[in-house]
């Protein structure tokens, strides 16, 4: 996985994991790296502009009111997704 820091909407550490949010020429991703296996979860998330962090809560905003935001919910060994 590569991407330029100019294409990053988001990049954060919690706890075990990576957060970035990155846009490539083709769409926007979510990207989750569990940094103590190094397991990779990448998401394609059309429409979507930016990310922020409040807490163990991961918010990531539409840039329209057409597609809902969507939230990533941290725990100490994994995590669970919402769109809201």
């Amino acid at each position: 996985m590569g991407f330029s820091y100019g294409g990053c909407r988001f990049i954060q550490f919690y706890n075990n994991f990576l957060i970035a949010v990155y846009a490539d020429k083709h769409t926007n991703f979510l990207a989750i790296i569990n940094i103590k296996t190094f397991e990779l979860e990448k998401l394609a998330i059309k429409d979507y502009s930016s990310g922020y962090l409040n807490g163990n809560v991961l918010t990531v905003v539409s840039k329209n009111d057409e597609h809902p935001n969507l939230t990533v919910e941290f725990h100490d060994e994994g995590y669970l997704i919402h769109k809201s």
